[in-house]
């Protein structure tokens, strides 16, 4: 388990989403599987994927976007190549005054971040949102 999961687990427990037996529960399915806490979290119904996802963004200090608040456009589904999209776990979202906001599952993967700057050759600011919603996304 990383040591963004076992904060993001702290979160949830501090804000009485979880209670400290789940997260010990999640920890040790974790340990147990691949080393997941969100998966785990997931697979105990500890949590659902959004609230995860907000306490992420929390943690990492980096804005949720809920992107079912917000309409796409999906003429920029063409910046980023889809497998590369897939891998990264990246969607970008919108662009204004070269700097393209992009949604992806974990923010904090700074190569991932940086591989988009370079791919997209601006500023890129990374935004937190749900992995299955980015992932229907993608699709």
């Amino acid at each position: 388990m990383s040591a963004v999961d076992d904060l993001v687990l702290a979160a949830l427990v501090e804000g009485g989403d979880v209670t400290p037996q789940g997260a010990e529960r999640v920890r040790r399915a974790a340990s147990e599987g691949d080393g997941s806490a969100r998966r785990a979290a997931l697979a105990l119904g500890v949590v659902d994927a959004r609230r995860w996802a907000i306490a992420t963004a929390e943690v990492s200090e980096y804005p949720f976007v809920d992107l079912a608040d917000f309409e796409l456009n999906y003429a920029n589904t063409g910046l980023i190549p889809r497998a590369l999209a897939e891998s990264l776990r990246a969607f970008a979202l919108f662009s204004c005054d070269g700097v393209v906001t992009v949604g992806m599952a974990d923010p904090l993967e700074f190569r991932a971040v940086d591989q988009l700057r370079a791919l997209l050759k601006v500023e890129v600011d990374p935004v937190q949102c749900d992995p299955d919603a980015l992932s229907a996304l993608i699709e």
